[in-house]
């Protein structure tokens, strides 16, 4: 009686597992990068990312500087932030994210946010890009 048991388990477990493994999950694009707020001033703000090293290769730091007067900023919800706004929101210390292209944000990495946590678009360079907005 208990070999049927067990056999009836691991055929009814063998079907929902195959069932589940049909149900496929598309990847959404490149998540957004954190990055620290290292400086604050009329102009603008010093915005730095110390990638994890490796083993092989230390990893240096990437440090961004864009300009309040091209800055496109939102909150989490997608309510677009003027510079004052931003202004306001940060300080040397705080913790922004920054979009991987110029578009906003997927929806998906959005749902582990506050709401209030300030996100930067169109801040890192296209691949092959030779320029980087900056203040400089």
């Amino acid at each position: 009686m208990s070999y049927r048991f067990v056999l009836i388990v691991v055929i009814t477990l063998t079907g929902f597992s195959s069932a589940s493994a049909r149900d496929e999950v598309s990847l959404p694009g490149d998540p957004p990068e954190f990055f620290i707020v290292t400086a604050v001033n009329k102009d603008g703000l010093v915005i730095q990312r110390r990638p994890p090293s490796s083993k092989l290769v230390d990893v240096p730091n990437i440090v961004y500087k864009p300009a309040f007067k091209t800055l496109r900023a939102t909150d989490a919800k997608g309510k677009k932030l003027t510079a004052d706004d931003v202004t306001q929101r940060v300080k040397p210390g705080s913790v922004v994210l920054v979009s991987p292209d110029d578009r906003p944000i997927e929806p998906v990495f959005l749902t582990v946010l506050k709401d209030e946590t300030l996100i930067l678009l169109d801040i890192i360079p296209p691949k092959g890009a030779t320029g980087i907005k900056s203040l400089e």
